[in-house]
């Protein structure tokens, strides 16, 4: 009889990391006029779209690429296509996050 292996299950609890959409070279290129600017942090990490954060502990990432890996191959998906028409803010305890927000009814 075979055995039945559960899906391993990981907590998203770190700060460190991130699931994210990398921006085209075109469009990060213009981010990052803007944000080497204002964004002491800019060159820490690309322009970006968080999909999950906070995300996986470092020490979890190899165990959970492979994961990640086949579940979006295993996925129908045609080219996404995101327009960002408006500006938000989210504050932290001691500055702010301003972000580009997704137009209602994208695909």
């Amino acid at each position: 009889m075979a055995s039945y292996s559960a899906p391993q299950k990981f907590a998203l609890t770190s700060t460190t990391t991130a699931l994210a959409l990398l921006l085209p070279q075109q469009i990060s290129s213009e981010a990052n006029t803007l944000r080497t600017l204002h964004d002491r942090t800019s060159q820490t990490w690309p322009p970006h779209i968080n999909i999950l954060y906070p995300f996986l502990p470092l020490q979890h990432l190899p165990q959970a690429i492979p994961l990640l890996q086949s579940a979006l191959s295993s996925l129908s998906y045609h080219t996404l296509r995101v327009v960002l028409d408006d500006v938000g803010v989210f504050k932290h305890r001691k500055n702010a996050t301003v972000f580009l927000r997704p137009a209602e009814g994208g695909e």
